[in-house]
């Protein structure tokens, strides 16, 4: 079998190195420097070929590579790369997530504006281009939001009306570094009511519009202005019946609405008083390692299972979890040099219920103030009996980490 990769994914490629399958990536060059990206600890990638997909609607060279591989299964390995990838597989006519649900998914207003009509619940929203968009909607406390981002990038609560100049040029200079290509890019905005209430995802394989595999992940968002994800846990047990039955619900009338075909669906949701609002939705794995956690607590792997799907072959699914993972994140409120991470040391993987853990920098590197999920430093991942008890000893286990930070200036004079 033939796959094509379009965006490479490190998750991704590491779960097809474990299938008897040829690897084909499609990356934008750019991206591949800057993330200084490397295949050689992939046996089954065959080829890399470097095409522009982000923000782009011609994809006929990247339709062209596909048939010259012939390819079998394209999968997108990004938020960025959703479009180019369904386009291609529409192209080879090939199991996808639906050309009309890829254009929904990757823009946020046309998904507020495509469920409109449903009975799936959501906040006042507007797309907005001027401050003057934001000041007349502003009612209540509100978040601004880039409609075509990723990763939280740009996403900022206003909780005072004083606060909507400021907050209007920080969701404007966000920069999602490594992650976005050179060229200039073209962002588009909207505002929203905002929402209180405990934050989750769900996480669904759907196979000709129908559900295959269902779970809800629980999460842990940063107070104050930038929503970040600091943890989450799997599976989401404890979220009352009612409420599950409901975005079990929600979703079936999502993928009959934007005509979801093949594929993952990854939405966030906000419980105020038992009643889900959608925040938005993605038709690709989730990040944050939310699959693994998948993995070690249905005792599948998500990544096989949809690949299979896409594949038209029958999946190994299992909907009913066995235990649970959980994952806390380490950050910082304050930017600067790290200096050290003390505790690092006694982490080990096996042991004390660690599945994993990881640093993203190095110490005398930069520590960005925390705006985005790109901000974030490191993590600790656990297993336990719940994923309740398995997000706790990751918190514990975080918590058992210091951190020292300077500020720039101190070790320049230092």
């Amino acid at each position: 079998m033939n796959v094509l990769l379009v965006g490479f994914n490190k998750s991704w490629a590491e779960a097809l190195e474990r299938e008897d399958v040829n690897v084909f990536v499609i990356e934008e060059r750019d991206i591949w420097v800057k993330k200084n990206l490397s295949v050689k600890n992939y046996t089954n990638i065959k080829d890399v070929a470097f095409f522009e997909y982000q923000q782009k609607t011609n994809f006929e060279q990247l339709i062209s590579y596909a048939n010259s591989k012939d390819i079998n299964v394209v999968i997108p390995g990004l938020e960025y790369s959703v479009l180019a990838a369904t386009t291609i597989a529409s192209n080879l006519r090939l199991p996808n997530i639906g050309l009309k649900a890829a254009k929904i998914l990757t823009n946020k207003f046309l998904l507020r504006s495509s469920l409109k009509k449903t009975n799936i619940p959501q906040p006042r929203y507007q797309k907005i281009s001027s401050l003057d968009d934001i000041k007349n909607f502003y009612k209540t406390p509100i978040v601004i939001k880039p409609i075509n981002r990723q990763a939280s990038a740009g996403v900022v609560k206003v909780y005072h009306y004083d606060d909507i100049e400021w907050a209007w040029r920080e969701s404007q200079k966000a920069d999602e570094g490594i992650h976005v290509v050179d060229r200039e890019l073209s962002w588009e905005y909207m505002v929203e009511e905002l929402l209180e209430g405990q934050e989750i995802s769900t996480e669904v394989l759907v196979h000709k519009g129908e559900i295959e595999f269902f779970n809800i992940t629980v999460k842990q968002t940063a107070d104050g202005n930038f929503p970040v994800e600091l943890g989450h846990y799997v599976p989401g047990t404890d979220i009352p019946n009612t409420v599950q039955k409901r975005l079990h619900t929600y979703i079936k009338m999502l993928i009959e609405a934007i005509e979801v075909e093949t594929g993952i669906l990854h939405a966030e949701w906000i419980i105020v008083e038992d009643t889900p609002y959608i925040i938005e939705c993605a038709g690709r794995a989730p990040g944050d390692l939310i699959f693994t956690m998948v993995r070690e607590s249905y005792n599948f792997c998500p990544y096989k299972a949809t690949l299979n799907l896409l594949a038209n072959n029958k999946p190994d699914i299992n909907n009913i979890p066995s235990n649970g993972a959980g994952i806390a994140y380490l950050y910082s409120y304050k930017s600067g040099i790290l200096e050290s991470i003390n505790g690092i040391e006694k982490l080990k993987k096996g042991v004390d219920d660690v599945l994993d853990f990881a640093l993203f920098i190095n110490t005398g590197d930069k520590i960005n103030e925390l705006k985005s999920s790109w901000d974030r430093i490191g993590f600790v991942l656990c297993k336990g009996i719940d994923g309740v008890t398995a997000f706790r000893k990751a918190k514990e286990k975080v918590n058992e980490l210091q951190i020292k930070i300077v500020q720039e200036m101190n070790l320049h004079e230092s």
